[in-house]
């Protein structure tokens, strides 16, 4: 496993991210190849996890989320953001801003895109206020 790996099988990921068994077979692939996962992995999992598909894989980015918090790389706006991404898209918006607040609390500043994925989320559940809240 080295970080050539970890690009290479990133890359097929990334690539992947519509089809959720091949997503989850070359996530599986890359375990057994013995390459670490990073932020990258991480962000293509969540994608593939959180795009509409009949059922949405609330169950996998949560086990996810618990996973990839417990990595010393995680204390990143690059981790942050992805997570806040995806629960917007599903439209839990609590778990969204829980995680919101675990980034602000381990000292990493919201930005343009998290507050992006927060209105967008607000909006797929129809939440203006929390609009209204996110532009002032």
């Amino acid at each position: 496993g080295t970080a050539q790996g970890t690009e290479l099988f990133n890359m097929l990921l990334s690539n992947a991210i519509r089809n959720v068994s091949l997503t989850e077979e070359i996530h599986q692939l890359m375990q057994q190849s013995g390459c670490p996962a990073n932020a990258e992995t991480f962000r293509h999992l969540l994608n593939c996890y959180s795009r509409p598909t009949p059922e949405r894989q609330t169950e996998k980015i949560d086990a996810l989320a618990e996973q990839v918090v417990k990595e010393p790389w995680h204390s990143t706006i690059q981790v942050y953001n992805p997570l806040i991404m995806a629960y917007s898209r599903l439209a839990h918006m609590d778990k969204a801003l829980d995680y919101k607040r675990r980034m602000e609390d381990e000292g990493i500043s919201s930005n343009i895109l998290t507050f992006r994925n927060l209105i967008a989320g607000s909006f797929r559940g129809r939440d203006l206020n929390a609009i209204d809240g996110y532009v002032e």
